[in-house]
C-alpha cells in the first residue's frame, strides 16, 4: 500500500493544496495542513473501508485539519495577544512536530512487525493494508470466502497489535491516533 499511497498522493496533491488554499490564506499554514493531511492519510489508511472512496476520505481529513487550524487560531485569539509569546508558539509547533515524527516512526515499526507474522496472516494483512486490496479481491487471491478473508485479516491485525503491545506502551488520543509510545526494554527484541 505504501507505493499506492504515494501514487494516490501525487494524483490529488495539487488539487488538494488548491482546495486548502481557498480556505486558508497563509501559504505556510496551507503547507502545514497539506502535510498533516498526508501524514494522517498514511497512518489511517487501514481504517478506510472502501478504497474507491479514498479521494472523498482524504478531502474529509483535509476539512478536519482546516477546522482544527481555525479552532486553534480561535483559541489563541480568545487568550489575548499579551499571553501568547512567539516562544510559546514555537514550542507548541515543536511539540506537534515531535508527535508527528514519533507517529511516523511507530508506523514504520508496526509495518515491520507484519513481516513477523505467520505466512497466511502476513500475506492477508499485507495485501489488505499495504496494497489496499478490497475484501473481494483478497478473497479471490487467497482462495477463501469473503468472510474467511475478513477473518484472516482481522486475526492478522490482532496479531500485529499483540506483537506491538508486547514491545511497546502505546498512548492514543480519543480518536485512536497514536500520540506517544515507549519501548519496553525487557520484552522487546527489536526497538520500536
Amino acid at each position: 500500500m505504501q507505493q499506492n499511497i504515494e501514487k494516490i498522493w501525487k494524483q490529488i496533491h495539487t488539487e488538494l493544496k488548491t482546495f486548502i488554499a481557498k480556505k486558508v490564506r497563509e501559504s505556510d499554514d496551507v503547507e502545514d495542513i497539506v502535510h498533516d493531511t498526508f501524514v494522517k492519510m498514511k497512518l489511517n489508511i487501514d481504517k478506510l473501508k472502501d478504497p474507491s472512496k479514498i479521494n472523498a476520505w482524504v478531502y474529509q481529513i483535509a476539512r478536519n485539519n482546516i477546522n482544527d487550524y481555525y479552532r486553534a487560531k480561535s483559541k489563541y485569539a480568545n487568550h489575548g495577544t499579551s499571553e501568547i509569546t512567539e516562544d510559546k508558539l514555537i514550542e507548541e509547533e515543536e511539540d506537534e512536530m515531535k508527535i508527528l515524527l514519533r507517529t511516523r516512526q511507530f508506523s514504520d515499526y508496526a509495518a515491520s512487525v507484519i513481516n513477523q507474522l505467520p505466512e497466511k496472516y502476513r500475506e492477508a494483512v499485507f495485501l489488505a493494508d499495504m496494497e489496499g486490496m478490497n475484501q473481494n479481491e483478497l478473497a479471490q487471491k487467497l482462495n477463501l470466502s469473503i468472510s474467511g478473508a475478513k477473518s484472516r485479516v482481522q486475526r492478522g491485525r490482532q496479531k500485529v497489535k499483540e506483537l506491538v503491545l508486547l514491545c511497546c506502551d502505546v498512548n492514543t488520543d480519543v480518536y485512536g491516533n497514536i500520540v506517544d509510545y515507549a519501548p519496553r526494554e525487557t520484552t522487546c527484541k527489536k526497538k520500536c
